[in-house]
């Protein structure tokens, strides 16, 4: 009769002694930040076929943002005493 050969979850699990659900979990995390962090390159490569298909388009729930430029506060050009004021900007 030949031996049984060990499965490679059985022997990792010997391995790992009593601390099974510690290593389940490390390896469930472990896929799940890999998957997460090729998410935007996915992305991007959706949006590089839109735009080498010639139809890249907004999605209707995104709103265009626009910078408002805002007057400096009124007492931004007064000194303060204590503070010294740098000039030649």
């Amino acid at each position: 009769m030949k031996p049984e050969k060990k499965s490679w979850t059985r022997a990792l699990f010997a391995y790992a002694g009593g601390e099974k659900k510690k290593l389940v979990l490390s390896v469930v995390l472990s896929v799940l930040s890999v998957t997460l962090g090729l998410a935007p390159f996915y992305c991007m490569y959706g949006l590089l076929c839109q735009f080498a298909a010639g139809t890249p388009h907004r999605p209707r729930f995104v709103k265009p943002v626009r910078a408002k430029i805002r007057s400096p506060a009124p007492c931004a050009d007064k000194e303060k005493p204590g503070i010294q004021r740098i000039s030649g900007f």
